[in-house]
């Protein structure tokens, strides 16, 4: 059963401008059953970040923001879509599910299905398709080769110029059939979504932390349990994310993708125990804390 939480709000909101842009402060208190209360997060983030300075300083709230400028340091030639979706579909490591819409998803496999397709047949009908394992695809005459120097090591030396370490950090593809999208969910990560083709909404919450406190959102029950709750147009904070756009995802936060009325496909980059200086961001701190007690529900590479 989904524990039950009551929250107070108890303080203030205010709107600055700072380097150019506007930022949002949010403070309150939020009471959990059984947990005391505890200050949530302190929100700052700005719609977008283009500069080195601007990412330390908004990579540790709970609000996802636009990269561009030098924090998009991506460039690469990928295959023309119906070429990708052809390579990952016949891939044996590739995930196919029927796909949701509006942060519902049908888990339904319809891998064996979905190759059997014409090439644009499949294209236009309803799939949610993922591939973790790209490094398949590195070796020469792999239709990644060279996708570590052009994209994965100008983003890891943007990251250590400004201080970060990580423990991994990996790229996966998503891609969605027209309508279609993913589950309302929080990653144990922090994501860069870096958009190829054709167009994804990307939805989050613009007060994470009211919808899914913290102390629970470490919880892999809960996250498991997760569903979306209906939500007025104002608390939603959503991205329309085109060929070239970029996004960062904030870790243990609530969100849902959708694809338009075209094919889309996204490359995301996974980070894990991302410090700055050192210092875990506060989400991901509290997970860490929650693994180290609770081994059992840690994922197996931060074992």
């Amino acid at each position: 059963m989904r524990e039950k939480s009551n929250y107070m709000r108890d303080g203030s909101m205010e709107v600055y401008r700072q380097s150019g842009l506007c930022f949002r402060h949010d403070t309150r208190f939020i009471q959990t059953q059984g947990i005391p209360a505890m200050p949530a997060t302190l929100t700052a983030a700005p719609e977008s970040v283009s500069t080195l300075e601007g990412f330390q300083e908004a990579w540790e709230g709970n609000l996802n923001f636009r990269l561009t400028g030098e924090c998009a340091p991506f460039e690469f030639d990928f295959p023309p879509l119906p070429e990708l979706v052809d390579l990952l579909r016949r891939d044996e490591e590739v995930r196919i599910l029927r796909g949701g819409d509006h942060g519902v998803l049908d888990p339904t496999d319809i891998r064996a299905e979905f190759r059997r397709m014409p090439l644009e047949r499949a294209l236009e009908s309803r799939f949610h398709l993922s591939h973790f394992k790209l490094n398949r695809f590195y070796g020469p005459g792999r239709f990644l080769h060279g996708f570590e120097a052009r994209v994965m090591e100008p983003w890891q030396e943007f990251l250590r110029r400004g201080g970060f370490t990580w423990n991994r950090c990996y790229p996966i593809f998503f891609l969605a059939g027209p309508g279609s999208g993913s589950s309302y969910h929080m990653d144990c990560s922090h994501v860069v979504a870096w958009q190829l083709y054709g167009t994804k909404i990307f939805s989050g919450l613009r007060e994470p932390d009211r919808f899914s406190p913290l102390d629970l959102s470490v919880r892999n029950a809960y996250r498991k349990a997760l569903y979306k709750p209906e939500l007025k147009p104002a608390e939603v904070l959503a991205f329309d994310l085109k060929p070239g756009d970029a996004l960062w995802n904030q870790i243990l936060t609530p969100h849902w993708v959708d694809a338009t009325d075209e094919p889309a496909c996204s490359l995301n980059l996974s980070h894990g125990l991302l410090r700055r200086e050192g210092k875990l961001c506060p989400n991901e701190a509290a997970l860490d804390a929650y693994w180290h007690e609770h081994p059992d529900e840690a994922w197996r590479e931060k074992r």
